[in-house]
């Protein structure tokens, strides 16, 4: 009967899915985390609603559902600014920098990554599977624009407050 733990459970399971990269899982993960979303809001858990909607983003982005990943990284991201779980930022943005290679915005994408190295020097290591990840999109950004271009957008989003990234997200939907 101990709801809180029964969903931070399921929510460890549907990491484990990402981290294993079991395709033919995903759908069985989007539903128990959709699940254990709901009754984390019920309980009001704020910093497990906020690792469930990043993992759900992520989820979804690894089935193809981009516009619903980017919403739900973004919706993840509000509410990090909010209950102040910055240490928490680099697995959202992280996400948004993938789908922005995904649908070719090279800057944007560089420009989140930008924000992500700069918060990511100061927080805690990150999970080998998003470890490998996050050294797959620095190789990616910095790989497809010129230098000068790269360093210009780097250099603006290692400065990018959480509400200026926000806003910037927002207005690009």
């Amino acid at each position: 009967g101990d709801t809180a733990t029964i969903a931070n459970r399921q929510l460890k399971l549907a990491d484990i899915v990402l981290a294993l990269g079991e395709s033919r899982a995903i759908k069985q993960a989007l539903d128990t985390v959709e699940q254990s979303l709901a009754l984390l809001r019920e309980q009001e858990d704020i910093p497990s609603i906020i690792d469930a909607l990043s993992m759900l983003a992520d989820l979804y982005r690894a089935e193809g559902n981009l516009p619903q990943a980017q919403s739900l990284y973004l919706e993840a991201l509000q509410l990090y600014g909010e209950f102040g779980e910055e240490r928490k930022i680099g697995r959202c943005l992280l996400g948004l920098v993938q789908i922005c290679l995904d649908q070719g915005k090279v800057e944007r994408a560089v420009y989140l990554y930008g924000a992500l190295e700069a918060r990511q020097k100061a927080s805690t290591p990150m999970h080998p599977a998003q470890r490998t990840a996050y050294d797959q999109v620095a190789f990616q950004t910095r790989a497809q624009l010129p230098e000068a271009e790269f360093d210009q957008a780097l250099s603006k989003g290692s400065t990018a407050t959480l509400a200026t990234l926000l806003a910037n997200s927002v207005e690009e939907n």
